[in-house]
């Protein structure tokens, strides 16, 4: 739980969003639900949402910038200008007022959703995973929930993106192609099933197999012909032949395959690395696993704007230090 501030803080400079705004019913329904799931499982009664009068007392505003026109105080409420306290953020509580806006102090502590923005583009999308011995369990389940998390950042459908898995170490194996999940919870639970196996790190045979099984077009693969193409490849260290790597991985850029590299730790080859991915602004270094987690944004912007502009609509994050694993699209507007 953080503060007011340094929820929108994090909101901003983690999730790339901002603490949430409410536009409308619908918004409202979908965030009192969360609220109702932490109400049940954490026993939490409010929690912080993006409107405050910091900056002019009396007027609130969300932390977008924008006014707030769609409003649902509790009666007499807001209060903190007229009792004279310094109640300048707005909460959505709980019972008796469910759903309903109150002000309060800013520095309390209170559990808080992020809105952050979600690449809507179509493309079929390969992660890459390493499993070599070095990555050991732990790191393997580090990469599991980073691969998950960039993916909430995209709006999986059998319209939108697809999503392939390969898992590497001294063999390759793809775990499931483009054409087997079209939901975010059937992929995330295939994810959680992938295990981990231990060996070396042929990066090569992992990138010769999302050339020619992965990428594969119809009819004879899944990869949609005409769709933006992108592999994102998570690694902790040299390949076992750089130099047929390499090669590899030129072919499948040759498909017209985008690939940004994802390197953590120490032993990794950065000139290697360089090499295999589609610019040198397509690597991305982490000094360990446990770094994963703040840079689930640059990745998801990497894949998402690859050479051309991203179309982004919104998703609510709730704050990942409760534990809770809410995490669903906020219903769109019909066009």
């Amino acid at each position: 739980m953080l503060t007011w501030p340094e929820a929108e803080i994090y909101c901003s400079e983690v999730e790339g969003g901002h603490l949430v705004s409410i536009k409308n019913a619908r918004e409202s329904k979908y965030i009192e639900g969360r609220l109702r799931m932490l109400r049940y499982y954490f026993g939490f009664s409010k929690l912080w949402i993006g409107a405050s009068d910091l900056y002019n007392e009396g007027s609130f505003n969300w932390t977008d910038g924008k006014p707030v026109a769609y409003q649902r105080w509790v009666r007499g409420e807001p209060s903190g200008g007229r009792r004279g306290r310094e109640e300048d953020c707005a909460v959505m509580t709980a019972d008796p007022h469910w759903a309903r806006w109150k002000d309060e102090y800013c520095l309390h502590h209170l559990p808080f959703i992020c809105k952050v923005k979600v690449c809507k583009r179509r493309a079929d999308i390969g992660f890459i995973v390493d499993s070599s011995a070095s990555v050991r369990i732990n790191g393997f389940r580090k990469s599991k929930e980073f691969i998950k998390n960039v993916l909430r950042r995209f709006k999986i459908s059998s319209e939108g993106t697809h999503v392939g898995l390969i898992r590497f170490s001294t063999q390759a194996t793809k775990i499931f192609g483009f054409e087997q999940y079209f939901s975010q919870s059937e992929v995330e639970d295939a994810i959680d099933k992938m295990r981990y196996r231990r060996g070396g790190t042929s990066t090569e045979k992992a990138l010769n197999m999302a050339r020619n099984d992965l990428f594969l077009e119809k009819p004879e693969g899944t990869s949609r012909p005409n769709i933006p193409r992108f592999v994102v490849l998570l690694t902790d260290g040299m390949s076992l032949d750089p130099k047929v790597t390499i090669k590899e991985a030129e072919l499948l850029k040759q498909k017209g395959v985008f690939i940004t590299v994802v390197a953590i730790g120490r032993s990794v080859n950065r000139r290697e690395l360089i090499n295999i991915a589609s610019s040198p602004r397509n690597v991305i270094t982490v000094a360990s696993f446990a770094y994963l987690k703040r840079i689930v944004l640059i990745t998801k912007q990497k894949v998402c704007e690859g050479k051309e502009a991203a179309r982004e609509g919104l998703v609510a994050l709730p704050n990942p230090s409760l534990g809770a694993r809410f995490r669903y699209p906020i219903p769109e507007e019909k066009e």
